[in-house]
């Protein structure tokens, strides 16, 4: 019971107070009022020197150009220090006051820039996105919501290999012909070899090698399979004829051994001798793919492709990344 009536003490007091600062903390111009009464932004907040925090949170890189050597970012950029002038603990129970750019105008604040900025301007969403707070010891903090347009010198030399992330990805001399394309759309001409033009180019000289290799043992291909069907045909009417031969000579000797009496015996004899006249048939040859120009040219590239790329890139990664 008596817990109760001293929480019911404690919210009845505290919302009471909690009111009246609230009521004192709605008076922000008076404040204001009364902290810049005799306050001149043209002076140092302090005789010494003034330490400010400052602190810069990328929202993102919109564009990263290599023509113009440029790239824009949009970032939060705060702002952090001390003005004994703007102490108000002693006007209101308030721990701090946010206030909107208007107030900034009258402020002292650092001149703080960009050095390799080319542009910078602070967002209009729709207004401007300025944020002001400051606390009952006088400490500011200030954040603006900037898109700088920046400078960034480039050296293309080891171009896509400095200080940016390109993935490179080849799948047909099409695709890769196409993404060369719109590469050195987007460079700056130069008089020099970039990295990036060497790796175009071999990958460009494997895959026409590799066509140009499939082509051409398509055409042998092709060609010894068209020989290797007149051979096979041309066998076969041999065949058939020698077939033939040897089934009527057998005939012919199994009547006049039956008109003989002698069938038996001279039927052993005469079949012994059609099973050998059968053997010395040509037969027709089996395809032997080892043997062939065409197959051995393909399994020489299927090796030789693979590990000339591989030199090529040992060599490629390891000139370009050793170099400054």
């Amino acid at each position: 019971m008596f817990h109760d009536f001293f929480l019911l003490l404690f919210l009845v007091f505290g919302s009471s107070e909690a009111a009246k600062c609230e009521q004192r903390g709605s008076q922000r111009k008076s404040i204001m009022k009364t902290l810049l009464e005799n306050y001149d932004k043209a002076l140092f907040p302090s005789n010494e020197s003034i330490e400010v925090q400052a602190e810069i949170t990328i929202q993102d890189i919109s564009s990263i150009s290599e023509i113009s050597s440029s790239f824009i970012v949009d970032l939060w950029f705060s702002q952090i220090w001390t003005d004994p002038r703007l102490a108000y603990h002693h006007l209101s129970c308030k721990t701090n006051l946010s206030l909107d750019e208007q107030i900034v105008e009258q402020l002292w604040t650092p001149n703080a820039c960009f050095a390799d900025s080319k542009s910078s301007y602070v967002h209009q969403s729709p207004e401007s996105n300025i944020l002001l707070i400051i606390y009952q010891n006088g400490t500011v903090w200030l954040n603006h919501r900037v898109r700088v347009h920046g400078r960034c010198n480039m050296r293309l030399e080891n171009f896509p290999l400095d200080t940016q992330k390109i993935i490179l990805g080849v799948n047909a001399l099409m695709a890769l012909t196409f993404q060369m394309g719109n590469v050195v759309r987007g460079l700056p001409r130069v008089s020099y070899v970039k990295a990036i033009d060497l790796f175009f180019f071999v990958c460009s000289s494997f895959i026409f090698l590799s066509l140009l290799e499939l082509a051409i043992v398509g055409f042998l291909d092709k060609n010894y399979d068209a020989k290797q069907r007149k051979k096979v045909k041309s066998e076969r009417k041999v065949r058939a004829v020698m077939v033939g031969q040897a089934a009527d000579s057998l005939l012919l000797a199994l009547s006049s051994s039956g008109q003989n009496g002698t069938t038996e015996n001279a039927g052993l004899s005469l079949q012994s001798q059609f099973i050998h006249r059968l053997d010395q048939v040509p037969k027709a040859r089996k395809f032997n793919s080892s043997s062939l120009l065409a197959h051995k040219i393909d399994a020489f590239c299927a090796r030789l492709f693979p590990l000339l790329f591989g030199v090529f890139n040992a060599a490629y990664w390891a000139y370009y990344l050793s170099r400054d």
